[in-house]
């Protein structure tokens, strides 16, 4: 099976605007599997996340579809242990924020 760069793929008979959406939408879907992987690498069930977080299984499931609101983010991350935090770049500059 052949493979294929993504910069390859985008780049043929897009506008900017499709490949910035297809970029965002590639974004968003590589933060929901990460999100599903830390869940799963910690032995959580998305049953047990949901009743730690305080919300229905189906919305854990739709966290890990992608594009979640930043505090479900950050709940999430906290039932499992884990604290979100922003990076801020700027040149060489780094500012670290506990979100």
């Amino acid at each position: 099976m052949k493979t294929h760069n993504w910069k390859d793929i985008k780049n043929r008979r897009m506008t900017p605007e499709q490949i910035a959406r297809a970029d965002s939408w590639v974004e968003e879907q590589t933060v929901a599997i990460r999100l599903s992987e830390l869940r799963e690498e910690e032995g959580v069930t998305q049953q047990e996340l949901a009743r730690r977080v305080e919300v229905a299984q189906g919305h854990v499931s739709r966290v890990e579809r992608g594009n979640p609101h930043i505090d479900t983010v950050r709940r999430y991350l906290e039932a499992l242990g884990y604290e979100l935090q922003c990076v801020a770049v700027k040149k060489d500059k780094r500012v670290t924020i506990s979100l």
